[in-house]
């Protein structure tokens, strides 16, 4: 369904920003693609992905800043032990101000147990700065692919964690929990973030704001259900 909707606004679009196109298909491409991207990957020309990718690894400037982040999270879902690389380096030295969020965005895209491993290894380690280290969470406890295990994994380093972060940072991981969108994880991370050996004090109102969100994600899958195995 995605590809055949999707598509042929693709095609209509293009991959790259024409002179004199309008504001709104400037702002339509990229979320056509990103939908793509996820929902569809097999109906993007792949060789077009890798040829944006190795021009923004270049010159960040030679590619469409709207398309930007979605070539580089298309092309990390490959999971490419020497893309990960490469992108951990530019997170080290960026090239531009902004490529140190995409590259913190994008690294969050590879889901292979190894890969996902060092970034949230990365998280607690001196590699990422204290105030950019909650950032990952924001898509790495949302993501379907990564997020059971990078939930395990703030389990088992929060002390470290919340102490590198600090009450602020700490919280923000909290309100990202809100992705855990399953009945069994909502009861794991109430009861995590209540036990008083790991509650943060000025959390207390978000952690409620996430399980209301992760009830509502239920709620919302719940509800949807029976339209979506009529529709299949």
């Amino acid at each position: 369904f995605a590809a055949s909707f999707f598509g042929p606004h693709l095609k209509r679009l293009g991959c790259d920003k024409k002179k004199g196109e309008s504001q709104e298909t400037s702002m339509t491409r990229p979320t056509v693609l990103n939908a793509l991207a996820l929902l569809a990957p097999k109906a993007l020309d792949q060789d077009q992905i890798s040829a944006r990718l190795q021009k923004y690894l270049a010159d960040p400037s030679s590619v469409d800043a709207s398309i930007s982040a979605v070539i580089l999270t298309a092309a990390a879902r490959r999971n490419d032990p020497a893309l990960f690389a490469e992108f951990r380096t530019l997170l080290a030295a960026p090239k531009t101000p902004e490529q140190k969020s995409l590259m913190l965005r994008a690294l969050a895209e590879f889901s292979e147990p190894a890969l996902l491993d060092q970034y949230l290894a990365m998280t607690i380690s001196d590699e990422i700065r204290a105030q950019d280290a909650w950032t990952p969470y924001a898509w790495l406890l949302s993501n379907p692919a990564t997020r059971e295990r990078a939930w395990a994994f703030v389990k088992a380093n929060w002390k470290a964690l919340s102490s590198k972060l600090g009450p602020r940072g700490a919280t923000r991981v909290i309100g990202a929990a809100g992705g855990l969108i399953s009945a069994s994880l909502k009861k794991d991370v109430e009861a995590f973030f209540r036990a008083p050996e790991n509650e943060i004090e000025m959390a207390r109102k978000t952690l409620d704001q996430t399980l209301e969100s992760i009830e509502l994600g239920l709620r919302f899958k719940q509800g949807q259900r029976t339209s979506f195995i009529a529709w299949r």
